[in-house]
């Protein structure tokens, strides 16, 4: 790694150089950058000069009888040269696999794919094979010990460094159990790993709409089969890891049985109790507030000797832990956030609870662009119209969004019926103006 940091710094120190120089530059990348999974080795303020550099060199027009080479600048993405069709042929406004650069099917036929939180035409775009060889090389040089080492290139986008969502993400879990079983085959504990990203994968597919039930206890069901026979063996006996997926297990049977049974709230909780049991064993704290958190939401929403205050109490503390564990600007906490906006409005906190949304909104379409699944789902959460008395009558208002910390609101109308947008308006107008603030 050293020296191909050393390289790198090398090629650093040639920026701004005259055309001969920027000849040998190129040539220095061909040799240095041999593999594109070699990007996970340069710091990213590098890797953006690299990238700034290559697409100021002119590159001439190679004779038909050699290989045609490209660079590409895809964000902070270097690719190595291949061989490429005529010019004449490219599509240029197709997004190109940002692995091996070609901008059609692949060997198999599936198309060129995106769903992270990447954004724009030219980024993260890839085939499923090319996302699988390299999480297959990462796996590879996985050293045995974090758990999260092993799961990133599988779950994780190269580019935004999000995850994948929606079905890219649960035919990349599927790659991901065949590579085990091909190349794996008698590593248990390896092939556990990869059910519980598919499992993971597949819970959030139906909770975002999809129903996967039957496929979502199969695959437990068979985690649970292979975490008794690892038990079984005395090297795995009191094996940590183990017991914290077997706790995910129940927390995910836990949340499929609430998102396509709703008489199963009863059910749903004992999972997630038996999640808790499970994680406190192992003092595994993070496990135990997930749990929690679960249980008191899942009780709260069927009424059951939950106060709102409680809630909101859980819902903070739980948002807390996900900031001490997450990402800044992350799914995860973004959705303990949003649980926090909607104990506020169960506590009658609603002007506090729709400034907190009109944040969430701003930060996710930062992070992860409008059409992430994230950003509809705190949207989903907004006003969409509110009542205001104007002079001796309620007039309705499109809610659009609040300003000066939530003292002020825009809002568009007056709503008639029938409905006509050009006549409408946007005035700004004081908070304490809403009779009813969550009129839908």
């Amino acid at each position: 790694m050293s020296t191909f940091r050393g390289g790198t710094s090398r090629i650093l120190e040639n920026l701004g150089s005259s055309k001969s120089q920027s000849d040998m530059m190129y040539a220095t990348l061909q040799s240095r950058i041999l593999n594109p999974y070699l990007l996970q080795l340069l710091t990213h303020e590098s890797t953006m000069k690299i990238c700034s550099t290559i697409g100021r060199l002119k590159l001439g027009r190679l004779q038909q009888q050699q290989k045609y080479q490209k660079l590409i600048d895809i964000e902070c993405i270097v690719a190595t040269p291949l061989l490429l069709p005529p010019a004449d042929d490219v599509n240029d406004d197709a997004p190109v696999c940002y692995i091996c650069l070609d901008n059609g099917p692949d060997e198999s036929g599936q198309p060129i794919r995106r769903d992270c939180s990447c954004r724009g035409s030219d980024c993260g775009f890839a085939h499923i094979s090319c996302l699988a060889k390299f999480a297959e090389q990462k796996t590879e040089i996985w050293d045995g010990y974090s758990v999260g080492d092993l799961s990133e290139p599988w779950v994780m986008c190269p580019c935004c460094l999000q995850p994948h969502q929606n079905e890219l993400a649960v035919d990349l879990a599927n790659e991901f159990v065949s590579y085990v079983v091909k190349e794996h085959s008698s590593d248990l504990l390896l092939y556990l790993y990869a059910l519980d990203h598919k499992l993971c994968a597949l819970v959030a597919r139906s909770i975002n709409g999809i129903q996967m039930k039957r496929e979502s206890n199969r695959i437990a069901n068979t985690m649970l089969f292979v975490i008794r026979k690892l038990k079984a063996d005395r090297r795995y006996m009191f094996d940590q890891c183990i017991a914290i997926i077997e706790s995910s297990v129940y927390n995910r049977l836990g949340q499929i049985t609430l998102v396509e049974d709703l008489d199963g709230y009863k059910k749903a909780i004992e999972y997630f109790e038996k999640c808790r049991d499970l994680a406190k064993a192992v003092h595994y704290s993070e496990g135990v507030a997930i749990a929690d958190n679960n249980i008191i939401g899942t009780k709260k929403v069927y009424g059951k000797d939950i106060s709102s205050d409680e809630y909101l109490k859980q819902a903070q503390a739980f948002y807390q832990l996900q900031v001490d564990v997450s990402g800044q600007g992350s799914v995860d906490i973004l959705k303990a956030a949003l649980n926090v906006a909607i104990a506020l409005k169960g506590t009658n906190q609603r002007r506090q609870a729709e400034e907190l949304l009109s944040r969430l909104i701003e930060i996710s379409k930062r992070y992860h662009g409008r059409e992430h699944n994230i950003t509809k789902l705190i949207e989903s959460e907004r006003v969409q119209k509110v009542a205001i008395g104007v002079g001796n009558e309620w007039k309705l208002f499109k809610f659009v969004k609040l300003e000066e910390n939530g003292n002020k609101c825009i809002v568009q109308g007056p709503i008639l019926e029938p409905r006509c947008i050009q006549t409408e308006k946007l005035f700004t107008v004081a908070s304490d103006m809403f009779s009813v603030l969550d009129y839908q």
